[in-house]
C-alpha cells in the first residue's frame, strides 16, 4: 500500500510540475488524474502532503475557491499576477514584490506573505 500511495503522489507532482504556472483546483486536478487510476480522496490527501512539504502552494481563487499551483525556485517570495480570463500568471519580480510589501507595512504595518500573494485581474491579451 505504501508503493501505491508513493505512486499516487507522484504523478499528482509530475501534473502539478507540468503546469508550473496554472493555478488549479482539487477538482481539476482529480479529474485529469482519475484516467490514471488516482483517486479523489488520494489527491486531496496527497494534495495537503505535498503543501506541507513546500512543493505547492494554496491560495485562494478570485471566487473564494481553493487553487493550488506548483512552487518552482521561482516562484517563492514574490507576489503573483493572475488573468481571471485566461489563468496567465505574471511573475513580479523581487525589487516589485519588495516595492508593494513596503507600500503596504508603511500605510498599514501589514506584512505581506509574498509566497501566497496572488492580485487578481485582466491580461494585456485578454481585454
Amino acid at each position: 500500500m505504501r508503493s501505491y500511495a508513493t505512486e499516487q503522489r507522484s504523478l499528482l507532482s509530475d501534473y502539478l510540475s507540468s503546469r508550473p504556472d496554472v493555478y488549479l483546483t482539487a477538482m481539476e486536478v482529480a479529474n485529469a488524474l482519475e484516467p490514471k487510476g488516482v483517486s479523489r480522496s488520494s489527491v486531496y490527501r496527497n494534495l495537503l502532503a505535498l503543501e506541507g512539504q513546500g512543493q505547492i502552494v494554496r491560495s485562494a481563487g478570485p471566487k473564494g475557491e481553493t487553487l493550488y499551483r506548483f512552487c518552482g525556485e521561482r516562484c517563492s517570495d514574490h507576489i503573483h499576477l493572475q488573468c481571471e480570463r485566461c489563468g496567465r500568471l505574471v511573475h513580479l519580480d523581487e525589487e516589485e514584490t519588495r516595492a508593494v510589501a513596503a507600500i503596504v507595512s508603511t500605510r498599514d504595518g501589514f506584512e505581506l506573505d509574498a509566497t501566497r500573494t496572488v492580485i487578481y485581474g485582466i491580461c494585456e491579451d485578454c481585454r
